[in-house]
């Protein structure tokens, strides 16, 4: 089973996210990028809020695989 650890940098101001903001996500059995489900649960576990998915566009966030 492999997993892949991305790292997801909000870069601009939308809804209730605040550029600035950073989660880290682990997929398992998939190389893909985070999508915005994956990206709506890490926001709110780590930051307490909660994003609307019209807000998790792939252009508010900067996506790095780190392994």
């Amino acid at each position: 089973m492999a997993k892949y650890l991305w790292k997801v940098d909000v870069v601009k101001n939308a809804g209730q996210l605040v550029k600035g903001m950073t989660v880290e996500i682990i997929m398992e059995n998939t190389s893909a990028k985070p999508q915005a489900k994956h990206i709506i649960e890490a926001i709110k576990n780590k930051y307490g809020v909660t994003v609307s998915s019209c807000h998790c566009t792939t252009s508010n966030f900067n996506f790095q695989k780190l392994s």
